[in-house]
């Protein structure tokens, strides 16, 4: 016997609710930790910051979607992007950048 499916109230999915993408200017810490500055910033100004050589943190559970945001505005500041894993040197709490 086929297993019946389950049904979902009207307006909800059965996979769980996207979160905010959450956008903060940075700045390291101790170890290579990324300290967020509050409160949090939109894309624009992310690419304001990043264009006078800022830094900016994308956070959010989705971290393909981190990588795209943060590709973004890297490509909209200085016009090019470069995948990098966290240097060795810059502490056990480092960012991929």
């Amino acid at each position: 016997m086929a297993r019946a499916r389950t049904k979902y109230p009207k307006g909800r999915s059965a996979g769980p609710q996207p979160t905010a993408q959450l956008i903060y200017e940075a700045k390291l810490g101790a170890n290579g930790a990324v300290i967020r500055i509050q409160p949090p910033i939109n894309q624009a100004q992310a690419i304001a910051i990043r264009h006078k050589d800022g830094n900016v943190v994308v956070c959010d559970p989705n971290k393909t979607a981190n990588s795209v945001t943060a590709r973004d505005i890297e490509q909209a500041a200085n016009g090019q992007w470069k995948r990098c894993k966290p240097h060795v040197n810059a502490g056990p709490n480092a960012l991929p950048h």
